[in-house]
């Protein structure tokens, strides 16, 4: 998992940006983004997935259960409502990102 700690911030947002339909691009901050990857981050490391005992290259996770953790977070956190559609987008494209699907 040691991946996902050296992964830039700046290279997974650009990479983010590659995956969101044309028309969101306006819609949705580098700050947004680097808030929903920051969240996914809190969630592997609160739920024992990024820590350096686990040998398992098999992470099995709720992809429901991420979602609704991340939204929770950034109800909690951000000014703006991201809507959960585009919560949804960022969350594949980070997780394909950093090759955890």
């Amino acid at each position: 998992m040691d991946e996902w700690l050296e992964i830039d911030d700046s290279d997974a947002i650009q990479n983010i940006r590659k995956k969101l339909p044309k028309e969101l691009l306006g819609l949705i901050t580098d700050e947004e983004i680097e808030e929903v990857i920051d969240c996914i981050h809190d969630y592997f490391l609160e739920n024992g997935f990024l820590e350096e005992e686990s040998d398992d290259k098999t992470m099995e996770f709720d992809v429901d259960e991420l979602f609704e953790y991340v939204s929770q977070k950034l109800m909690k956190s951000t000014k703006e409502k991201i809507s959960d559609d585009h919560i949804k987008l960022m969350i594949d494209a980070e997780l394909d990102y950093s090759d955890f699907l």
